[in-house]
């Protein structure tokens, strides 16, 4: 388990950006798991200096673990009130992160077929240990690029837009990965047979869409 102790303070969100970035390389995580961890922690510093109640001295206790299926983030201030969630809408322009991160999510799924996609690994065989142990690793492999495919979109285009406006700039960006991503996808998806073998050219060129 990592942890640290930071000042309430916005200059904290980047110290504990570069800490568990470092933490988690060190362990061997993968690029796009580290990135999508240094996000959910900077936002969950940032929110926590917006608005806990602060005095002179404050800080805030960091620490995040490496657990089976994900890395789990714990920000704690010295507030003796609970957090709770805030009733926002779409016209609001704070409070709505992870209304707006599941609205991308899902667009995203629904441009590149990746519900599709996860459709075909689920219909993978089973037979022994291995191939499932395959099956579970497409699966894997899927969540990780649509989270990635997602994060870059959060990164690169204008929170003041929407969400289906903001994919497409983000694909404007990116004309031909995204082009040839949604081709091999879709040829993919349109075998008559459609293996693991298929399924790992298209992963890996969705892999490829956020670089």
């Amino acid at each position: 388990m990592g942890v640290l102790a930071v000042a309430h303070d916005p200059v904290s969100a980047a110290f504990v950006r570069r800490s568990i970035a470092a933490d988690l390389t060190g362990r061997g995580l993968d690029q796009g798991s580290i990135d999508d961890v240094v996000l959910v922690a900077s936002e969950l510093v940032t929110n926590a200096v917006l608005h806990a109640p602060t005095h002179n001295g404050s800080e805030l206790d960091i620490s995040w673990e490496i657990e089976a299926q994900a890395v789990v983030v714990r920000v704690l201030d010295d507030s003796p009130t609970l957090p709770h969630r805030r009733s926002t809408n779409e016209t609001d322009n704070s409070g709505r992160g992870l209304y707006i991160v599941a609205e991308l999510h899902y667009a995203i799924s629904e441009r590149l077929s990746i519900d599709e996609l996860l459709t075909r690994v689920t219909a993978l065989p089973r037979d022994d240990r291995w191939s499932t142990l395959a099956r579970s690793a497409a699966r894997h492999d899927v969540y990780a690029a649509l989270s990635a495919i997602t994060t870059a979109v959060l990164q690169s285009t204008d929170d003041k837009l929407g969400p289906d406006e903001r994919i497409d700039a983000w694909m404007e960006q990116n004309v031909e990965r995204v082009e040839r991503a949604r081709s091999t996808v879709r040829a993919a998806l349109d075998r008559d047979v459609v293996d693991l073998a298929t399924l790992s050219v298209a992963l890996r060129v969705l892999r490829g869409l956020p670089s």
